[in-house]
């Protein structure tokens, strides 16, 4: 009797353990992009990826396309919450063709996280907690100076030193977010247009490092931050830059 009642409780263990595996291991859609880095002969990229949720852990990507444009999917340990072939960087082949890098987020949807400037090379696209885009700022206490140019207007170029100007420019898009996302180096047909540059101070060789077009178009107003997000303003906020350029 003890013996068989050993044997049921091993088959039960067994069970459990294997619906445990079973159950686990899945794909994972709340994935995203910490940081990255990119290989000395520019072949393979180190995704560096966390999970916004509580628990869990990932084990395994896996790329889902070719192509310019790659997806990829990401999945779990197996087990509850274990920690067993958990990892956080995740190396990728990269090649002259490939242009964006989207993850998995369910429903059969992939957001993009990263993006190929052929000048500035890749770039992070930045979201906040909710998912929508925000704006890449310096601090503003780091500012050096923010720089305006009026473009195909005049081509004429302003510099700001004082922190009250810095200040009162920097509000206008501090607290910006949008869901519509920007992926194009220009902004694309506006009617008016004005690049905004903040220059920060901590960078070596200090120079323009965060530029925002501001323009107006079909009678509204936007901020566009290449690579990242479209951003409508108000007009009177449009005006501001403007009148810096008088």
């Amino acid at each position: 009797m003890k013996k068989v009642i050993l044997t049921m409780v091993i088959i039960m263990i067994i069970t459990i353990l294997a619906m445990v595996f079973l159950l686990t291991g899945k794909v994972r859609t709340d994935v995203y992009l910490e940081d990255f880095s990119i290989s000395q002969d520019g072949k393979t990229m180190i995704l560096n990826v966390e999970v916004s949720s509580s628990g869990g852990y990932i084990r395994k990507i896996k790329q889902v396309s070719e192509g310019s444009n790659r997806y990829y999917t990401f999945y779990s340990t197996f087990g509850i919450n274990s920690k067993i072939g958990a990892k956080k960087n995740f190396e990728i082949e990269i090649d002259q063709n490939m242009e964006q890098i989207y993850f998995y987020t369910g429903a059969k949807d992939y957001k993009l996280v990263l993006i190929k400037d052929y000048i500035e090379g890749w770039k992070k696209i930045n979201y906040t907690s909710k998912g929508t885009y925000k704006l890449e700022l310096p601090k503003v206490d780091d500012i050096e100076y923010i720089g305006i140019n009026t473009g195909a207007q005049d081509n004429n170029y302003f510099k700001y030193e004082d922190h009250d100007t810095i200040q009162k420019i920097y509000n206008i898009f501090v607290d910006l977010e949008t869901t519509l996302d920007s992926l194009t180096f220009n902004p694309e047909d506006p009617e008016e247009l004005y690049d905004i540059g903040f220059s920060d101070k901590n960078i070596e060789n200090p120079s323009i490092n965060t530029i925002i077009s501001v323009y107006h178009k079909q009678g509204k107003y936007y901020a566009e931050q290449r690579y990242n997000g479209i951003y409508e303003i108000s007009e009177e906020d449009f005006n501001v830059i403007r009148n810096y350029t008088e």
